[in-house]
């Protein structure tokens, strides 16, 4: 492994790391952090949950934000 792969493995790792604690608790700003301004969070849906495209932090963000209780 080059340096520079072990620098982006590093990275990658505490990318997902942020991404699972952030939705966990539900921390929308650190959640929408780990995404491009113009990222984008697709999922295809299953059986009973209709999938979704969001695209941008701030439609990111909003959408954790709707999860808080």
């Amino acid at each position: 492994m080059t340096p520079d792969e072990a620098v982006a493995r590093s990275s990658i790792r505490q990318t997902l790391t942020n991404y699972t604690a952030a939705g966990d608790v539900q921390d929308s700003a650190l959640f929408s952090a780990q995404f491009t301004e113009d990222g984008i969070l697709e999922n295809a849906g299953y059986r009973a949950s209709p999938g979704f495209k969001l695209q941008g932090r701030d439609s990111i963000r909003g959408m954790v934000e709707s999860f808080k209780t």
